[in-house]
């Protein structure tokens, strides 16, 4: 992935409503740019390293996740590795698997960059150094996205799964953009014609009013 800015929270997968406590997210912290991940059904629930992604590069970024134990993974590079616990118990809701964005009706936080390939496993895997060539889908493959090419307004899954990314248009305006457009402004005063008018010193007179 690579990241422009740290200005907001920055989503890059989450899974399922965050009601559920099956979710998670892999996302970008406001203000630093860390590299994170999101488990609300474990403590703690937050696991941020100190690894600012916000540079405008390209980097191989990774998540482990076991039952105890969390780890992230920049360029090969673990740079935060937590013990956790589950915590949160519950019905697990359903949901899409989401890229650049939050789940359904969650939205609001987007991604501000470019995601090339996305990979879900079920299984531990090592993370060495930065592949490179794309992944191919082995027994452990869950889905497979290599983002290269829409089909019929989606990205194949080279998974044996074959569940393909559907892709949804974002309007990237601005809530202060959506807000003007919604308001229907007129043109500023400043905007009109105008007459120079010249004021004199001294007493004014005018009519009296009614």
């Amino acid at each position: 992935a690579k990241l422009n800015s740290r200005n907001a929270f920055n989503i890059l997968l989450a899974s399922s409503p965050k009601s559920s406590p099956e979710h998670w997210e892999l996302y970008t912290y406001a203000g630093s740019g860390a590299c994170s991940v999101y488990l609300p059904g474990f403590e703690p629930a937050e696991i941020v390293s100190d690894r600012d992604l916000s540079d405008g590069q390209w980097h191989y970024l990774a998540a482990v996740l076991e039952d105890n134990r969390a780890r992230l993974y920049v360029d090969g590079e673990i740079v935060k590795d937590a013990a956790v616990k589950r915590a949160r118990q519950g019905t697990p809701r359903s949901g899409r698997l989401s890229l650049g964005m939050l789940n359904g009706a969650e939205g609001g936080l987007g991604f501000d960059g470019v995601i090339d390939e996305v990979r879900i496993s079920n299984a531990a895997r090592d993370i060495g150094a930065v592949p490179a060539a794309p992944f191919e889908p082995d027994e452990h493959t869950v889905g497979l996205w290599h983002l290269d090419s829409l089909v019929d307004g989606a990205f194949p899954d080279a998974s044996p799964r074959d569940n393909p990314f559907q892709c949804t248009p974002v309007d990237g305006r601005s809530m202060d953009d959506l807000d003007r457009e919604a308001f229907h402004p007129g043109p500023s005063p400043w905007d009109g014609p105008f007459e120079r008018v010249n004021l004199e010193s001294g007493a004014v007179e005018h009519e009296s009013g009614p």
